[in-house]
């Protein structure tokens, strides 16, 4: 194999002891994958030409980076035409010798692997690689049907790990499986797994920003020993049947996770915890979390924590949940601290539509429960969210539940700040800011809408951009006069993922975050 010499200043930043990196080409310099791994040293590049490679590749201790074409051009299609097949043999990349963050898998589609852990990627022995903007689909294994974490600190970031197995009798982590493992798992869709989402055993991963959804378990898992910290997810519509139907949404056994700033959404567990499930002595933080529409076939359609557990339950927005007992918050032989909450629009078929306790001591206080609810500063009146059809329960100005709360902090969720452009049109006035709203719906499939605010005329562009900040479309670019202007983002030819949007309006300029999930 000729070797192909050539500066890279981006090497040279992180680490200056290398003063020049090779790029191993595939199939060009080597036939295979594997073989132009073996023949790099740190800080090599091997760079695969689009194709279907039926390998099972181990990185082998090389801090290298892997890439498709994707990781020169950015172009998102290399991910889908450069394959990675473990052929059912074993997982089709393995990270086993202490890999750190300088080794980086970027833009493949990983499939077909199977193993006992981690049919697509395994990390195991303190191995901390870079998993990035990838495909991880259609593998299988007993525990960790895409990727599987042991004693490692993988970052996870930006991929796509759908439609993957976990073979196990509880059918845990089909997307992803840390045991032992303090991973980042960031801006990525676990999807459509069969299999819990993500299960954390003995782990403490960061689990931001995901789309977790319609995965045939749980969305996230907790098992004994875990403290996850899980924020700003959406998480929805995720199935917990048969031998793991507890906590359709997030199910905790013995943890300690922190839950804070996720949507929950259209989960069902088939017995207990619809939205989550925390059990065992489980001590969760659940703070400032939409969990909407939940439901559980007998206990907790949004919430249910019992035995021994003594969760913190506060400012979250808990609504149109169902169960047998306890709609909104079943609580058994447990004591959580409950405040700062709305409970309302919640079901229960034969007792206690928004909450049931039995066997322990409920501290309820500064909460909106419909019904009404006896406590220190509980009320009972309508919250006024600034657009429930829509999916906004941030609070009107006016509401009730605005500076009501315990140390006249604001109770529910997301607090005072309806949409600018639904003020505008309740009271017909001219705007006298510049805003750029949250496109709805959000996430969304094939299309969704974009609202801005102008204070005067002004030129305006609007724009699209990929998660690599390549354009993708110009919605606007003419002259506008002021008032409230909306735009369609058609994305039916687009394949699922983080997109953004970016407002200039004279001299402002605004950036906001969707995702398309199809």
């Amino acid at each position: 194999m000729m070797r192909k010499t050539v500066t890279l200043t981006a090497v040279l930043i992180i680490s200056p002891i290398w003063a020049s990196a090779t790029i191993i080409n595939i199939p060009a310099d080597c036939p295979t994958i594997q073989q132009g791994i073996d023949a790099s040293v740190d800080g090599d590049t091997v760079l695969v030409q689009p194709g279907t490679y039926y390998e099972n590749i181990n990185f082998n201790g090389h801090n290298i980076v892997l890439g498709s074409l994707f990781l020169t051009t950015g172009d998102t299609s290399y991910i889908e035409q450069t394959a990675i097949d473990g052929d059912s043999a074993a997982p089709a990349v393995s990270f086993e010798m202490g890999e750190n963050r300088l080794a980086i898998l970027k833009g493949f589609t990983i499939t077909d692997g199977y193993s006992l852990c981690g049919g697509g990627i395994i990390c195991q022995y303190n191995s901390n690689p870079a998993i990035i903007s990838n495909i991880i689909s259609g593998n299988s294994a007993y525990n960790g049907g895409g990727i599987y974490c042991f004693q490692s600190e993988p970052s996870i970031l930006d991929n796509i790990v759908r439609n993957n197995t976990a073979q196990g009798t509880y059918g845990l982590g089909g997307g992803i499986y840390c045991n032992e493992s303090n991973s980042e798992i960031a801006n990525n869709m676990i999807i459509e797994n069969i299999g819990s989402g993500i299960t954390c055993e003995s782990a403490a991963p960061s689990i931001n920003n995901n789309i977790i959804s319609d995965n045939q378990s749980n969305g996230i898992v907790c098992k004994t020993g875990s403290s996850p910290v899980i924020t700003n997810n959406t998480i929805n519509n995720n199935s917990a049947l048969g031998a793991s139907a507890y906590g359709g949404g997030i199910c905790c056994v013995g943890s300690y996770p922190t839950i804070n700033g996720n949507e929950i959404s259209g989960n069902f567990a088939g017995e207990d915890g619809g939205g989550i499930f925390c059990h065992h002595n489980c001590n969760p933080a659940i703070t400032f979390n939409v969990i909407r529409g939940n439901a559980a076939g007998t206990h907790g359609g949004g919430i249910h924590c019992g035995l021994g557990s003594s969760p913190l339950i506060k400012n979250n927005t808990i609504i149109e949940n169902s169960a047998s007992y306890g709609g909104g918050l079943l609580f058994s032989n447990t004591n959580p601290v409950t405040k700062n909450n709305i409970l309302r629009n919640n079901q229960a078929f034969m007792m206690g539509s928004q909450i049931y306790t039995y066997y322990g001591s409920t501290a309820v206080t500064y909460c909106d429960i419909q019904g009404g609810w006896s406590g220190v500063g509980n009320i009972d009146c309508d919250p006024l969210f600034c657009d429930p059809e829509t999916g906004d329960f941030h609070l009107a100005e006016n509401s009730c539940c605005a500076g009501a709360g315990e140390n006249g902090e604001d109770i529910g969720a997301l607090g005072v700040g309806c949409d600018p452009a639904d003020v505008l049109r309740e009271y017909n006035i001219l705007p006298d800011k510049f805003a750029l709203t949250q496109n709805y719906p959000n996430p969304f499939n094939a299309q969704t809408t974009i609202r801005f605010i102008l204070p005067k005329s002004q030129d305006v562009q609007l724009t699209d951009y990929d998660l690599l900040g390549r354009q993708i479309e110009v919605l606007i670019d003419e002259y506008r006069e002021p008032g409230i202007h909306s735009v369609t983002f058609d994305a039916s030819a687009l394949s699922s993922g983080v997109f953004f949007y970016r407002l200039q309006a004279g001299d402002a300029i605004v950036t906001k975050r969707m995702v398309l999930l199809k």
